[in-house]
């Protein structure tokens, strides 16, 4: 079978990547995909300080918090029956009580900031160009926490509106880390909600952005959208609602997504952390027996192997 294949060009003066420096991620579902096996891999992650951000006018925004030059106001937070939100965070920040919210949002913010000084690669995942903004005073919301949808304006961002906010995303992770570097990547999640067509033109707007940006700014593009859209076509490779990645598409492209970012040694660092991390998910039919103490020793070993031969990782374990 004839089989296309995305050719991945990063920016080789700007990378690869080394496994004892610290990652920061934001953006889409796909974000959390590739944030997990991060983590899973031993490395330093953060993801998603104000939860899953799918449009860029509210990673602006994240970025802005992270920055100082937006803070939270008690107009923002918003209630809907008894449960307290705020229009700019996920609803798994949500409380019974406002003053607990508040408190885990300006702690996630500040957590973030600390975090993002102390990376080295910033990875951004774009999801999709539709925005909803409040009828009442046109702010951009993240998040609509299940509110009457008489309550917004849905409307698309335009090319130029879209390459503004990317190169002022930029802007703000120059003000937050100097030296830290970027890397865009498109959501290959389909936002069927928005129906096939709008879709399409949301994902080329997102797409032709980043390329404008990428071209004249110092930052990368990962193209785990191409891979997913033309290497990974047939629908053996999404979930059952055939709309997000299937487990073994989303290992594809990670596996993709390391090969295209990390020296050898991070390569030769994550396989023994993958492969200890499957050993400690197995669980013994018989936690007593001789052959489970035996695999119990063995993974102690691999632990200690991993940690002698990488004291200066971020593993523990």
């Amino acid at each position: 079978m004839i089989r296309s294949s995305t050719v991945v060009q990063p920016k080789l003066e700007l990378l690869p990547f080394d496994y004892r420096q610290g990652l920061f991620l934001i953006g889409s579902c796909f974000t959390e995909y590739i944030g997990e096996r991060l983590s899973n891999a031993g490395l330093s992650v953060h993801m998603n300080p104000m939860g899953i951000t799918y449009n860029p006018l509210s990673i602006k925004k994240s970025f802005e918090y992270l920055a100082g030059e937006h803070s939270l106001q008690d107009a923002d937070f918003q209630q809907r029956d008894d449960v307290h939100f705020h229009w700019d965070f996920h609803s798994r920040f949500s409380k019974l009580d406002r003053e607990p919210l508040k408190k885990e949002c300006q702690e996630s913010i500040v957590q973030a900031k600390r975090s993002i000084e102390n990376s080295s690669l910033v990875i951004v995942s774009l999801g999709t160009a539709w925005i909803y903004e409040l009828e009442a005073d046109a702010q951009v919301v993240n998040n609509c926490h299940k509110m009457p949808n008489d309550l917004f304006n849905k409307r698309l961002l335009s090319y130029n509106e879209l390459v503004s906010a990317l190169s002022d995303i930029l802007d703000l992770l120059k003000l937050l880390s100097p030296e830290v570097r970027v890397l865009f990547t498109l959501s290959p999640v389909r936002h069927w909600k928005d129906g096939a067509e709008q879709n399409s033109l949301s994902k080329a707007l997102l797409r032709s952005s980043i390329g404008a940006v990428t071209r004249k700014e110092q930052a990368l593009y990962f193209p785990s959208y191409e891979i997913m859209m033309d290497e990974l076509r047939d629908y053996r490779y999404y979930a059952s609602d055939l709309i997000h990645p299937s487990e073994i598409a989303q290992e594809i492209i990670w596996e993709r997504f390391k090969e295209s970012i990390f020296t050898n040694k991070s390569l030769d660092y994550i396989q023994a952390v993958e492969a200890y991390q499957k050993m400690k998910s197995h669980r013994p039919i018989l936690p007593d027996s001789q052959g489970a103490r035996a695999f119990a020793e063995k993974l102690k070993e691999t632990k200690r192997s991993i940690l002698h031969t990488y004291p200066d990782s971020p593993f523990q374990g």
